[in-house]
């Protein structure tokens, strides 16, 4: 019955005016912020350090496209986010799977402030140290995205953003806090 329910409020959505001209674009984006996971330190007296917030962001994007310059907006974005730090006998990586879920309003022809969830599935810290190390696999998380969105044209935009989110490892056994802010440049077809 929930399934019937969500999926006939998503056709009620996909139906209405705002979103008849839907467009799907590709992003991607730097962000940075969150508690420090780990880190190498080179030969070179050079540190890096992995955080819960970073760094690079690849995905794609699906949004609605308003005829008149204001209006609610709506948006899903799907992305591979992470952040890693490399030596020739080390490697650590944190990444995710990312979903969001968005709503906005567009105040002129340019700019739209949109708000609303994201969800991160799977997150992974892999460490590795000459040939050993291990994985700790963090539990799926849901936090809450603010973004203010710059449309350059129809097909770009760039978009800075807050993200509020919190890991946890073995059900509230440790927490870690992978809150962060980005900017990212979409393009769409």
């Amino acid at each position: 019955m929930k399934r019937l329910i969500g999926f006939a409020l998503a056709a009620s959505l996909f139906s209405t005016p705002a979103l008849a001209d839907l467009k799907f674009g590709v992003y991607a984006g730097l962000t940075y912020g969150g508690d420090d996971l780990g880190g190498l330190r080179y030969e070179n007296g050079d540190t890096a350090t992995v955080k819960a917030g970073g760094l690079l962001v690849f995905g794609g994007s699906l949004t609605n496209q308003l005829d008149e310059e204001v209006g609610f907006r709506y948006k899903a974005n799907l992305a591979y986010h992470f952040d890693s730090a490399t030596a020739t006998n080390a490697d650590i990586t944190f990444d995710r799977i990312t979903f969001d879920a968005l709503a906005g309003y567009q105040f002129n022809e340019n700019w739209t402030a949109f708000a609303g969830f994201t969800r991160h599935i799977s997150p992974e810290y892999e460490e590795e140290f000459n040939h050993s190390g291990g994985t700790t696999r963090l539990d799926t998380a849901t936090g809450l995205v603010l973004e203010g969105a710059y449309s350059i044209d129809y097909h770009q935009d760039v978009t800075f953003r807050y993200t509020s989110i919190e890991y946890e490892i073995g059900n509230g056994y440790l927490t870690i806090d992978g809150s962060h802010i980005g900017a990212s440049y979409y393009y769409y077809f």
